[in-house]
Order: C-alpha cells, then structure tokens, then sequence
C-alpha cells in the first residue's frame, strides 16, 4: 500500500520507493521529484520537492551511499526531512526544547 496516492490525472508517475522517512516518489510532468515523507513523531505527511534529481539518486542513497553526497543540493533540513520526515520548523523547536532544558 502506497502512504501518498499520487493524482495521474496530475501528471505524476509513482516511483516505487520505501526508506526511512521517504514512503513514496512520483515524478511530476515537469520531471520534477516529489518525495512523499511520514514524520516519525508524528505520523504527518509532507511533501519534499527536490530539483536536479533521479528516481535513481534515491536508490544510491538508499544502498549506502551518505545522504549528502547523492543530495548536495539540498539543504541540511531537507535531508533531515528525508531521513526522519520532521519539518525543519519542528526540528528547531525540538533543538530549541532539548538545548534549553
């Protein structure tokens, strides 16, 4: 079972694809990645848009090579958000919460 049902109608092609947060792909008409992310506090789902990469690049990723190599182009909260699925907003109050503690 898929955790996003990507709207054909849309344009999109689903890209099978399961690791850590990331719980689908789909590529747009535009060629454009969209990576559908569970939070893993949460349950939420959200949306990373990703420029400049592969259906492949996840794969390469998900066989062991390290998040910032195969993404350099994202930033370091949107590769969190692919890992863990947490928000960049939340990730600052979480920071924010254990640091004041």
């Amino acid at each position: 079972m898929n955790a996003y049902n990507w709207n054909e109608e849309e344009g999109f092609d689903e890209v099978p694809f399961n690791y850590k947060a990331v719980k689908s792909l789909a590529v747009d008409s535009d060629g454009m990645l969209w990576a559908m992310t569970l939070n893993c506090f949460t349950g939420e789902g959200n949306i990373v848009i990703i420029k400049d990469a592969l259906a492949s690049d996840f794969m390469e990723w998900r066989d062991g090579e390290l998040i910032q190599n195969v993404f350099p182009q994202l930033s370091a909260d949107q590769r969190e958000m692919l890992l863990t699925g947490i928000p960049p907003e939340e990730q600052e109050e979480m920071i924010n919460e254990f640091c004041d503690s």
